[in-house]
């Protein structure tokens, strides 16, 4: 975990910005106001709301029960809007990397698109923050996008990428991104007024209304 990410975060459950670092073997974080316990893992904190993470838990039999429903002819009703949306969301990144890169085509489509709208939006923000040396980001919904992070680090902005799925996370880091948080863009894991430029792309549709 990136240490200086220390100064940003907060608890996602009270507010309190009393987060102690246990550094034993993978670490974990704890909230002192309210006892609150965040592990980390491949030097992630896992910031998620606690009824979230929970049902993280819950994964596998999830998907068994969602496979086992569209065997049975088609999707159950759901039991729980939110949960069933953010359960969705940790399936949705290899599901989406085996459609679009199963085509070498389709991913050239997609590879250009996407490099073309990354580029655009790195000079929009580098405007509107006068610069970006010495700046503090938050990309909320950042999932594994390589072409936003590492091209503003690189300009030398302090980037924190956040995302409601750990696994796209785990790739960004592997590309070579500093600091990453999983957890929910409803309750922010990081004290108010934290960040220069505060942006998103491509994730107000993954947000139930």
């Amino acid at each position: 975990m990136n240490k200086d990410l220390l100064d940003l975060l907060a608890c996602p459950e009270c507010g309190s910005a009393e987060l102690m670092l246990d550094s034993s073997a993978e670490g974990s974080l704890s909230c002192a106001s309210c006892n609150a316990a965040y592990p980390i893992h491949n030097g992630i904190p896992q910031m998620l709301p606690t009824h979230l993470a929970a049902a993280l838990k819950l994964k596998s039999a999830y998907t068994d029960k969602i496979k086992a429903s569209i065997l049975e002819g088609g999707p159950p009703q759901p039991e729980n809007h939110e949960i069933d949306r953010f359960m969705w969301e940790q399936e949705l990144y290899c599901w989406g990397k085996e459609v679009i890169y199963r085509d070498a085509k389709a991913a050239e489509i997609f590879s250009s698109y996407a490099e073309k709208g990354a580029k655009q939006l790195c000079q929009f923000i580098s405007t509107k923050a006068n610069g970006l040396r010495g700046k503090s980001l938050l990309y909320v919904g950042s999932g594994n996008d390589r072409l936003v992070t590492l091209p503003l680090e690189e300009a030398g902005a302090f980037v924190v990428n956040l995302d409601v799925a750990a696994e796209p996370l785990e790739d960004l880091m592997q590309a070579g991104a500093r600091s990453c948080i999983c957890g929910d863009a409803r309750q922010l894991p990081f004290r108010a007024e934290a960040f220069d430029v505060v942006f998103s792309k491509g994730s107000i549709h993954h947000s139930h209304p």
